[in-house]
C-alpha cells in the first residue's frame, strides 16, 4: 500500500490510469496485481474522474478533504439546505 500511496504523491495534479499504472510498476507494485481495471479503486480515495466515463483523473485538495467544520458552521450549512436544528431548553418554574 505504501507503493501507491508514493506514487500517488508523486502524480501531478492530472494524470491517467494507464500513467498511475505505469507508474506505480516503476514503483515496485507487481505487474500481475493488475487487473482489468488496474488501480482505479484505489485511485478513487485520492482522485475524481475528469468528466463521466473518462480514464483522466484529477486530484483532491488535501486541505478540502481534512476540513472540519465547527458547530456554527454545520447548523449554517444544514439550515441552508432547508433542515431545522433544534435543541434542548430547560425551564424553572416556580412552585
Amino acid at each position: 500500500m505504501m507503493i501507491l500511496e508514493k506514487t500517488m504523491e508523486e502524480m501531478p495534479s492530472s494524470f491517467t490510469s494507464n500513467e498511475f499504472n505505469k507508474r506505480a510498476v516503476k514503483n515496485g507494485y507487481p505487474p500481475k496485481s493488475l487487473k482489468r481495471k488496474g488501480l482505479s479503486s484505489f485511485i478513487r480515495k485520492y482522485a475524481d474522474n475528469a468528466y463521466e466515463g473518462s480514464k483522466t483523473w484529477v486530484k483532491r485538495d488535501k486541505i478540502q478533504d481534512k476540513k472540519i467544520m465547527t458547530d456554527e458552521d454545520m447548523i449554517k450549512h444544514l439550515k441552508g439546505k432547508g433542515y431545522k436544528i433544534m435543541k434542548p431548553v430547560k425551564e424553572w418554574v416556580e412552585c
